[in-house]
This record gives structure tokens, C-alpha cells and sequence, in this order.
């Protein structure tokens, strides 16, 4: 629990920037900690912890946008979207509105659309 709350605070602390692209150094830093952030996303399924799969997820979706894994991020939240177990709306929107910017950008307009609808 406690790497993966490590790893969830380190996606969300540059989520105030995207307006401004984000810093280089941040997206790096991501880069670098992949695997771990798989180990944090991979956790909150096998643990139910579906809350905090989803705020990771969405959190690490302007990653995966900006290093072209559009494809990986979609996998996972699609993964964590499919998932029962309690979640905020809050959640589930912010995980809905990554994905539909994902498959956008892959150019699955019809995934966006629903994702923009549920």
C-alpha cells in the first residue's frame, strides 16, 4: 500500500502544468519509474482497491499521451473501469475523460464517444 500511495502522489504532482506541457524532467522521471507504476496499478486491481486504481490511471494518463503509450494506458483503464468495487464518481469520471482522450488521440473516435457518455 505504502509504494503504491508513493507512486500515486509522484503521477499526481505535476497535474496542475499540463496547461503548460509539464516539465521534461517530470515525464522522465516517469519514464523511468514504469515498471513500478505498472507494480501500483497491477496491486490496486489484485487488492480490489478499484478507488485508487482509477485516480493512478487517470492520473498517468497525460504520461502515457505525452510518450505516445496510448495503447498501455488504455489497457489499464480499461482494466480499472471493468473492475467492481466502491469508487467515487469522481473517480470513475476523471478515469471515463482519460480514456476518451486516449482513444481520441489513437483515433477511436467511437471509444472516445462513449467514453465521453458514460
Amino acid at each position: 500500500r505504502l509504494h503504491a500511495q508513493y507512486f500515486l502522489s509522484l503521477a499526481e504532482e505535476e497535474l496542475g502544468t499540463f496547461e503548460g506541457g509539464g516539465r521534461s524532467e517530470w515525464f522522465q522521471l516517469l519514464e523511468d519509474e514504469q515498471d513500478n507504476f505498472r507494480a501500483a496499478l497491477s496491486w490496486s486491481l489484485e487488492s480490489d482497491e478499484v478507488e485508487f486504481g482509477l485516480q493512478l490511471a487517470a492520473a498517468l494518463q497525460p504520461f502515457w499521451a505525452r510518450r505516445g503509450h496510448y495503447g498501455e494506458g488504455r489497457r489499464w483503464l480499461e482494466e480499472v473501469l471493468a473492475k467492481d468495487g466502491p469508487a467515487s464518481v469522481v473517480a470513475r469520471a476523471k478515469a471515463q475523460n482519460a480514456i476518451g482522450w486516449l482513444a481520441q488521440w489513437q483515433g477511436d473516435v467511437e471509444r472516445a464517444s462513449i467514453a465521453a457518455k458514460d
